[in-house]
């Protein structure tokens, strides 16, 4: 499934295939898929929430440095890379680890079971 330029609140899921979310803006997102990738670019709102899971496969977040968001990331079995520098605020063992990202004024929650989390700079 792929949604283009959404201008509002999402909530998306998906059992079986991959969902792309490209040119969303959006103080409020919530995309999951439970056998398929997932990929999303957006702009960021001050005070937005942005809930990300996906179970069996790969989540690329594209979002800009500002206004920035607090980031959870939460992994079983897989990896973590960001273009943006990462110093942990919190870690709840395992794969679970908290940063910020510019100014923080939104919240951000990645969680992926099996597959690789790409945290990109959008350009």
């Amino acid at each position: 499934m792929t949604l283009r330029g959404i201008r509002g609140p999402v909530d998306v899921r998906s059992g079986s295939g991959s969902l792309v979310l490209d040119d969303v803006e959006s103080s409020s997102v919530r995309a999951e898929t439970l056998d398929g990738d997932l990929t999303f670019s957006g702009t960021l709102a001050r005070g937005g929430t942005y809930v990300f899971s996906v179970h069996d496969g790969d989540a690329r977040i594209a979002i800009p440095e500002s206004p920035g968001a607090v980031v959870r990331v939460a992994t079983f079995d897989g990896e973590f890379a960001s273009d943006f520098p990462v110093l942990l605020q919190g870690y709840g063992g395992g794969g679970q680890f908290e940063f910020t990202v510019g100014e923080g004024s939104s919240r951000m929650e990645i969680k992926v079971f099996d597959g690789e989390i790409r945290l990109l700079r959008r350009r």
